[in-house]
């Protein structure tokens, strides 16, 4: 047999051409080596991450994630403190209503429930309530109790109006109040 009409046993998709197919007794050479299947697993496995690198992935997020976090974060807590301030006026203006209409300012037994329920008592014609939306006195943004107290200690001839701030303790620096500015 001559070894140029020899066919090999490769499929035609396996090999590669290297002459014109006009001619005749065009070889073909298989193309896939074994050489060449090893490197092309061994490249498949190195294509994927590394578990050291997926790792290094998720440490830059997480500090990505921390800086603007708490950039957010102040920001809430800005938001609050104003929004408190603004709540603080809204019980100032339904107070001076009150007083109005009643001739005097709640008692601190009375406290701010007044401004949302008639008082018992005498004089309960005169209320021409209520004088906030809802059904109850809102808690201020930190989900706790306004502080009222009448006669003020800070304002005697009013009253003393406050929020604990964000730490929710009296007395700090970060109490919103009627008598600070």
């Amino acid at each position: 047999m001559n070894s140029q009409n020899t066919q090999s046993p490769v499929a035609d998709h396996e090999c590669e051409v290297r002459s014109p197919p006009a001619q005749a007794g065009a070889r073909c050479e298989v193309k896939a080596s074994l050489a060449l299947r090893t490197s092309h697993l061994a490249r498949l496995s190195r294509s994927g991450f590394t578990i050291l690198e997926l790792l290094l992935v998720l440490v830059i997020l997480a500090v990505l994630a921390g800086i603007v976090g708490s950039r957010f974060v102040g920001q809430s807590q800005s938001a609050k403190i104003k929004a408190a301030t603004t709540q603080l006026q809204n019980f100032k203006l339904a107070l001076g209503r009150y007083e109005i209409d009643m001739g005097r300012y709640p008692s601190s037994s009375e406290g701010l429930r007044v401004l949302v329920e008639r008082p018992s008592g005498q004089n309960t014609k005169a209320w021409q309530g209520p004088y906030l939306d809802g059904d109850a006195v809102p808690k201020d943004q930190w989900e706790n109790a306004w502080n009222y107290r009448q006669p003020g200690q800070h304002i005697p001839e009013g009253f003393d109006l406050w929020s604990n701030g964000p730490d929710g303790t009296e007395g700090g620096s970060d109490d919103i109040a009627n008598w600070t500015k």
